[in-house]
Order: structure tokens, then sequence, then C-alpha cells
């Protein structure tokens, strides 16, 4: 095999442009001129990567076996320039500090510029490697969660500095519904961009995908639970779960894109090898995550996974990737000479002896069962400003309570977080959601049952009266927020009950 790095181009001096401010991906509303440079062609330039040319590839050698790193990377749907059709995907394998984030940038990279490609790297509130490409990123969120933003410390984790606008970070930050409404709106947005996307902690609309399926794992719906809507004996759903919908999602509503990959850094997270059938049916999950892999390639989605160890994700999902890059860790590599290294879900590999436990980062070994090849990837820097900074970004329950005008007359008005309203021939109530209890009564607002909070960072205050009725409040660590008011001046209330935490202007 051929060490091949690619030449890199000539780098451009930062203070040349305005970097990921003037590309044809940075106009969502309009169509950009076309001749302006994309996303792709910013990024090659600013850190000197060349063009990935499959003839540095093969001039050695005229064995198809050595397209297996471009036959990754470009995606066809009828193989013409390389073997595969399909989407793809790669298993990454290194320990800390072997390039494993900076190679992802790069693919990330190499994905946008040959396919025009929907990237989406998985965003988590423990790490934020993806600020190397910080100036082309756009950031998604959870419409409906609380967003917080902090700059750490590189080697601790004392908070430097709050962060009030993400679009000072980023260049647009945009908020998603749920996993249909994030791929609706990519779809709807330009080819060849990198999308940061933070895991909706309301789990809007995930069971219902896998109630709507029918693979493995899904025989009864999936549980995703926020932690606000479980009792004590109840554990919520571990976050990182919200991904199983979104592969769910990717795969089975594929006609929202055309290529559309995913960059998943500490894929142990996800799936892990102990995985068992839980309170929140995780074997399940991981069956129904090796069922859509399955898929994966058919539907033109490419899943790319990062990870220390083989054995730290399950067996069911390491069978279904049919690409491995492992990485200048100095360990050696899987070969035929030591069977018992040959990866779950492989019969053989081509490398017959180690051949990467001697090189530096920078050049890593991709194979499949039928090839392999070494290849070279050229550093992706942070920024000055984030060299000794990380981003942490935390997404957690909404905000409850609303707005209220003082001046308004007064309505009935209630967080629908907090209660659901009943009525029939006879009676109005207020009755407190589940794994609360307790009910209102809307003509008199009176309580009827004793008030027990279904959110255990909130107890609900006594009930209090103001002009025109009544008004209850609940009170937390973050102060006191007001969650219903009941008009009791012997007039018929108008409902309000379409009003959420945000605010009864909304």
């Amino acid at each position: 095999m051929t060490n091949n790095r690619l030449t890199p181009t000539e780098k451009s001096a930062p203070e040349d442009r305005d970097w990921g401010q003037k590309t044809q991906q940075s106009v969502r509303t309009h169509s950009a001129p076309k001749d302006e440079p994309t996303d792709a062609d910013e990024i090659r330039r600013r850190y000197g990567i060349g063009q990935l040319d499959i003839a540095d590839f093969t001039k050695d050698s005229d064995e198809p076996s050595r397209i297996v790193y471009p036959d990754l990377l470009i995606h066809e749907h009828d193989a013409e320039r390389t073997r595969s059709e399909g989407g793809t995907g790669a298993l990454l394998v290194g320990k800390r500090g072997c390039g494993k984030s900076t190679l992802l940038s790069q693919i990330g990279t190499r994905l946008i510029d040959e396919n025009g490609e929907i990237v989406v790297w998985r965003g988590s509130p423990m790490r934020s490697e993806w600020l190397r490409l910080k100036r082309w990123v756009t950031l998604w969120l959870p419409a409906d969660a609380d967003v917080e933003a902090t700059w750490m410390t590189e080697t601790g984790d004392a908070p430097t500095e709050n962060v009030d606008d993400l679009d000072e970070v980023v260049r647009d930050v945009f908020t998603y519904e749920d996993p249909l409404d994030l791929l609706e709106q990519l779809g709807d947005g330009p080819e060849g961009t990198i999308n940061v996307v933070y895991p909706d902690p309301t789990f809007t609309g995930c069971t219902q995908l896998t109630a709507e399926t029918n693979r493995p794992g899904t025989s009864d719906p999936l549980p995703f639970r926020p932690s606000w809507e479980t009792k004590e004996s109840e554990p919520p759903t571990p976050l990182q779960h919200w991904w199983f919908a979104f592969i769910l999602a990717a795969v089975e509503h594929s006609s929202h894109y055309e290529w559309l990959s995913l960059l998943f850094d500490e894929l142990g997270d996800l799936v892990p090898e102990d995985a068992k059938q839980d309170a929140h049916r995780t074997h399940d999950k991981v069956t129904l995550f090796r069922s859509c892999m399955s898929d994966s390639r058919r539907a033109g989605f490419s899943p790319f996974g990062a990870i220390h160890y083989e054995e730290n994700i399950h067996h069911k999902g390491r069978r279904e990737w049919e690409w491995r890059i492992s990485m200048p860790d100095g360990r050696p590599n899987p070969r035929t000479s030591r069977m018992s290294s040959i990866p779950v879900g492989f019969e053989t590999v081509p490398m017959e002896s180690d051949v990467i436990s001697g090189f530096d980062v920078g050049t890593g070994l991709c194979y499949a069962e039928w090839g392999a090849t070494w290849f070279g990837w050229e550093d992706i820097p942070f920024e000055s400003e984030d060299k000794h900074r990380w981003l942490r970004i935390r997404v957690d329950e909404p905000e409850t309570g609303f707005d209220v005008d003082e001046e308004a007359d007064l309505q009935l008005q209630f967080d629908d977080q907090i209660f659901a309203e009943w009525q029939n021939a006879h009676a109005h109530r207020l009755v407190v959601k589940d794994p609360g209890s307790g009910q209102l009564s809307v003509e008199s607002g009176a309580v009827l049952d004793p008030l027990e909070s279904p959110i255990e960072a909130l107890a609900f205050d006594e009930l209090q009266d103001v002009p025109g009725g009544k008004e209850l409040t609940m009170t937390g660590e973050a102060g006191q927020i007001t969650v219903a008011r009941i008009p009791v001046d012997g007039e018929t209330p108008s409902s309000a009950s379409d009003i959420r935490g945000v605010g009864a202007d909304d």
C-alpha cells in the first residue's frame, strides 16, 4: 500500500476574506451568486486541504482495492467513479489524542465537497470539537427547550463566560420541533452544509416515530420520557436516546434529502456494549439502531462513528459497518495473522500484518473486506481564541409559566405543561398532569383536590386572590412563576388552554 497524502492547496491568510459569510451556503432564503465559493471551497482553501483525486490512490497500482478510502467518501446512486452505490459510513477506532475529531472535521469537508452532502455533527454538552468549523456551522437547537451556553476552560470545568447570543459564535442558529421537522428544514436548505444538532430533552415526536414503524425492537412504541414527566421511581430517558429517533427518521424519511451523513464522536454513549433491557428499553433501541444501519445505504444515509475501543459499542451496532479506519495510536491494525483482531461484522481483512502502529497523527488506515489503503489528512486547528476553551451547550426542560398582563381583563390562563383542561356539561376544571395530582375548579377557583407538582424542581404555592379572580404560582430554585389565572367574577371564562410556557402573548 502507498501512503496517499493528498497534495495540499495553497493556504490563504485569514485576513483575506470574512470566512463563512460569503459562500453559496451562507444564504438560506434566496439563491446565492454562483460565482461565490462553496463552504467546502473555503474550508479547503483556508486549511490547505487538497481536492480528493482517485488517481492519487491508484497511481502505483490499478488494484481496485486501493480506492477504499475514496469509495467511502464519494457517494453515487450508480457507481461510476468508485465501486459502491448509496450511502457508506465508517467506524474510526483510536485512543484519545490520535486525531479522531480533526479527521471527522476533514471527513465532513470531503462529504460536502464531493456530494453536496448535508452533514450533521452530533452536539453534546460534554464536548465541542466542531468549533474548528464554527465559521461555517449552522447550529440547530430544540425549540421547546431551555438552552444555556457557557465557555469552559480547556483543562477543567470552571466556566469563564456565559454566551448570551450563539449567533456570535456560529454562522446561523435555528430551532426544530422534532426529528421530522429537522430533516425537512435541512432538506429545504442549501446543499453542502455542516450542521451541529443538539438533541431535544422533550423528545417531541420520538415515540410516535417508533409507533409508525415495523422495525425490530418496536413491537410496542419505545419510551422517551422527559425528566419532568417521570416519577421519582422512574428514571428519565437519557438525552442521547433522542438520536435513535433521529436515525430512524433519517432512514425512513429519506425523501427529505439526497445525501445525509451523521458524525458521532464517542459512539459508545449511544450504543454501549452493556446495553440492557432496562426501563428505557435500551436493548430494543440498539436493535432498532442495527435495523436502521442495515438500510442506511439504500436511504443515502452515512453514519461515521468515533470510538476509543471496538468493545465500547454493542456488537449489534458493530456488525453493520462495512468500512473501518484504524487511527495512529500505537496499536496494531487488525490482521489475518491474528484472527481474534478481526472486527465483529468482518469475515476477514486485507491486512496480513501490522502496517499502522508506527505512524504519527495525520495518517490513517482505511479498510473494508475488499481493500485497504493509507491516507493522510491536514490539521484543522481551532481559532486562536478557542485554543484553551470549549463551549458547553446544555439543553434542559422548557421554562414553565407565562407572562401576565396585569392591565388586561382577567381570562382563564394556564401553563399546559402543568395542567390539562377538563370540561363537561356540569363542571369545568384544571387537572394537574401526571405524575402530579390535584384539581382546580374553573367556576370558583377553589382547590378541589390537593395539588401535587408534576415537576420535581417546582412546588405549588397557596392560591392567591387577585383583582377579578384567583392566581396560582409555583416556586423553584430559579424563583417564582405564575402557572394559572382563573376569573371568578361570575362571567363564563374564555379558555386560553393553548398557552405554553413561553408566555401568554405567544
